[in-house]
């Protein structure tokens, strides 16, 4: 019911309204003062910068309440523009809504205080106090309303910022410093390590259920009408379209972490896959795919010598379960179901045919790509010190031992799904000191108290924890300058079991650890 349809003394109303009105500022004051004291959002920005909006808003209610009239245009913009400022000052709708009841409050009080020196009746106070009721409650739509159109502006800014941003880390277009200072705005640490990702959304799954799929805190921008962006870690997803991730990353290399992705992204699209690629799992297959000529290339050099039919396809199985045994003769004829002898020749035809001598290959990727390749006695001494100095309980004694860029990868110590990489000397230090640290949880895990070995694994030193002839996990130490520059944690099954197979066919040293 507005105003002009309550029957009032319209003379004795005006008289009450413009008491009050004469004494806006006090009412302003009062309001304000409560609203700073009470209400978190208003505290943090003081009287001063709230009160002359104040003043005016209730000068143009008492205005509008005194002629009996509807608010104006003019009334509304002053409502809406109330709402954007409040916005403007960071306080939330929530408080502003608080603020606004403390305000009705107080003209209502004003109204009942002033009445008697006006002779109003209740009568009359009835009417007024419907009709203010109303009046505020025209005011909050129109406030509501300029508050949100902030907030929504607000919003598109931030997220169009965050998707610059997400764009400049993943094309390395940012300086380091200005990277790590907006990084940090957005929640990524410095010294943590993340994934990049690159997916493309199709009929079926739209962009924004891909965004939800990788989930809130996922950083995420638009590259060449691909999805592209930065996470913690790599989920487990159901997805419908493939979705790459890039290796691990500190915030400097998420440029070449993206490369990677965008590889691993053209090489499922290539295959047909829909769901997660990783592009540590794709070994060769992103550079045949993205640069033809190359997988021609390793074909016609390895492939093309060995011909075609049945003997060329017996050939290249024995040769792929070779290399998987680690090129142990006797692991390969085990799993072939062949006399030693056999997978001798066919290791023997493969290399005449492709002039290929895959023990000096082998050599050569453990020098160039993890250290160099060491002999047992070369590796017991860097193995003990190893094992001295994640028993020690400093963790510094043990990243005194890394090279200054060591990274270290771990599958999980068996208790997790993927792998765990570690990309700083003290991140190394500390999960492995944590991890090699003997506890009777761990004794019950292994069903027993281990022994720590010294040993030689893809031609780095290794420590071996064995029990009852069997491996349950082994730690891999490249070298690079009598130095480690990369742990490696094997805990897999499947790996552990081929470790096992040979493990049981060599003769070995005394352990380091009796019983662990």
């Amino acid at each position: 019911m507005t105003a002009s349809a309550r029957p009032s003394d319209p003379v004795t109303r005006r008289l009450l309204v413009e008491r009050v009105r004469a004494d806006c500022d006090r009412l302003a004051g009062a309001t304000v003062r409560e609203a700073v004291d009470s209400i978190p959002d208003y505290t943090e920005i003081g009287t001063g910068d709230v009160l002359p909006a104040t003043r005016d808003l209730f000068d143009r209610l008492l205005a509008a309440l005194s002629n009996s009239r509807e608010p104006g245009p003019a009334d509304l913009s002053t409502f809406t523009a109330y709402g954007e400022l409040r916005a403007q000052q960071h306080i939330s709708l929530e408080s502003v809504m608080r603020a606004w009841r403390m305000a009705q409050r107080h003209l209502l009080d004003e109204f009942s205080l002033a009445a008697p020196t006006v002779g109003a009746d209740d009568h009359l106070l009835l009417g007024l106090t419907l009709d203010t009721l109303d009046l505020f409650d025209t005011a909050i739509v129109m406030l509501s309303a300029g508050h949100r159109g902030v907030e929504l502006r607000r919003t598109g800014r931030d997220g169009q910022q965050r998707a610059d941003f997400t764009r400049a880390a993943l094309t390395g277009t940012l300086h380091l410093t200005e990277l790590h200072q907006r990084a940090e705005h957005y929640g990524l640490d410095p010294k943590q390590g993340y994934r990049t990702f690159r997916t493309r959304p199709t009929a079926s799954v739209s962009a924004a259920e891909l965004e939800t799929l990788l989930g809130p805190t996922a950083l995420v921008t638009v590259i060449d009408g691909d999805l592209a962006g930065i996470r913690h870690g790599r989920p487990d997803l159901d997805a419908a379209v493939p979705i790459a991730f890039g290796p691990a990353a500190p915030l400097a290399q998420l440029a070449d972490s993206f490369r990677l992705a965008t590889r691993a992204l053209a090489t499922a699209l290539a295959l047909g896959h829909n769901d997660v690629q990783d592009f540590d799992d794709l070994g060769l297959l992103p550079g045949v795919i993205t640069d033809p000529g190359l997988g021609t290339a390793l074909a016609r050099r390895y492939l093309t010598p060995l011909g075609h039919g049945e003997a060329a396809n017996v050939l290249i199985d024995t040769v792929e379960i070779y290399l998987d045994s680690g090129l142990r003769i006797d692991t390969t004829a085990q799993r072939l179901f062949v006399h030693p002898n056999t997978v001798r020749y066919r290791i023997g035809r493969f290399e005449d045919l492709t002039a290929c001598d895959l023990h000096r290959a082998r050599r050569r990727i453990s020098a160039s790509g993890n250290g160099t390749a060491v002999d047992h006695a070369t590796a017991r001494p860097m193995v003990q010190a190893f094992v001295d100095a994640a028993s020690s309980g400093r963790t510094e004694q043990l990243v005194a031992l890394l090279t200054d860029d060591a990274t270290g990868v771990s599958d999980g110590a068996g208790l997790a799904g993927q792998l765990i990489r570690y990309l700083f000397p003290e991140q190394i230090a500390r999960a492995f000191r944590a991890g090699l640290k003997p506890t009777p949880a761990k004794r019950r895990l292994a069903g027993g108290s281990p022994a720590i070995h010294a040993g030689v694994v893809n031609g780095c030193p290794a420590m071996l924890a064995t029990l009852d002839n069997r491996v349950l996990g082994v730690v891999i130490l490249a070298l690079r300058d009598d130095r480690i520059a990369s742990v490696h944690g094997i805990a897999n099954a499947a790996r552990l079991a081929r470790l096992t197979e040979q493990w049981q066919l060599q003769e070995h040293d005394s352990p380091l650890i009796e019983s662990w």
